[in-house]
């Protein structure tokens, strides 16, 4: 699949942002581009994703955009809780498990890059969100024993 000039030189432009740490204007890079292109379709959950939605969904898991990344999960991917017998049931834990592990990237993300002594900047955050989710929706899995 060929991608556009456009979307080449934006995920350049991302990709550019990301490697330098610029995490706070690659946030406001990739609202503003939904604004001025915004994306043919998505999905809403059990259709198939627009190949926009999927480079979006990627590309802030790959940035560390915990907030843009959960914003489109929330509103493409999410599971709801099981009403449809056992292949529901299935894909609602699979989902809540994917998310667990989507939780725990995003709180080590900060780590990966950093060189020097000391937490880098964002890392308090992300690990309180992490707890947060433990606490909160995630808090069945933090007492199973693939999770301990």
């Amino acid at each position: 699949m060929s991608k556009t000039p456009e979307a080449r030189i934006d995920k350049a432009v991302a990709d550019y942002l990301a490697f330098h740490g610029l995490h706070q204007s690659l946030t406001t890079f990739l609202e503003e581009l939904r604004e001025v292109r915004p994306r043919g379709g998505g999905r809403q959950a059990g259709g198939k994703p627009s190949a926009r939605l999927a480079e979006d969904l990627l590309g802030a898991f790959d940035a560390g955009e915990e907030q843009t990344f959960f914003r489109l999960w929330g509103t493409y991917v999410a599971v709801g809780p099981a009403a449809g017998g056992s292949d529901a049931s299935d894909l609602a834990r699979a989902a809540t498990r994917l998310s667990f592990y989507c939780h725990v990237h995003f709180a080590v993300h900060p780590y990966r890059r950093h060189r020097g002594s000391g937490a880098p900047r964002g890392a308090e955050g992300q690990m309180r969100a992490l707890k947060d989710f433990l606490a909160g929706p995630g808090r069945h899995l933090a007492q199973t024993p693939e999770f301990m």
